[in-house]
């Protein structure tokens, strides 16, 4: 068939299910599949191509999701052993690690003044952020000097 009208006819009495069960469905889509794309020329030939595709399905890919891979745990630990050679495991560095093993994005952990903000914030208005955001920065240099034993 050369246009895709053409071939749209040539499928459609393949394409009726109506009183047939699922797989004669598949094999009556395959065969007029075959025919109307002439790669085969009767029905006999048609039959013989659907019932070897279905011995031999062709292999299906891995499905990643959108969050992770999903991983074997052995394979999980050969990689984040891999990501954290040499250095001492902390929370931040097994996160990465662990993100990265899985394909997942790690996410950046808020800084100190940004959820100082968030917690101390009522109202939400700017005048208010301002104000307890110059309250939060001044927290946390007086935080950093207690660490720094000034």
């Amino acid at each position: 068939m050369s246009t895709r009208e053409e071939y749209t006819k040539c499928m459609t009495p393949y394409m009726t299910g109506t009183g047939k069960s699922k797989d004669e469905r598949q094999r009556s889509m395959c065969m007029g599949a075959k025919l109307c794309s002439g790669k085969a020329s009767s029905e006999d030939e048609a039959s013989q191509l659907c019932a070897e595709a279905a011995a031999n399905p062709k292999p299906v890919k891995e499905r990643r999701t959108r969050r992770a891979k999903i991983l074997d745990p052995h394979t999980t630990a050969v990689c984040v052993v891999d990501r954290l050679s040499g250095q001492s495991p902390t929370v931040d560095s097994l996160t990465a690690a662990l993100a990265h093993c899985t394909g997942q994005k790690s996410k950046k952990p808020r800084s100190f003044i940004e959820q100082c903000v968030r917690e101390n914030a009522v109202t939400g208005d700017l005048k208010e952020i301002a104000r307890v955001r110059s309250q939060c920065k001044a927290e946390a240099k007086s935080q950093r000097q207690a660490e720094r034993g000034v």
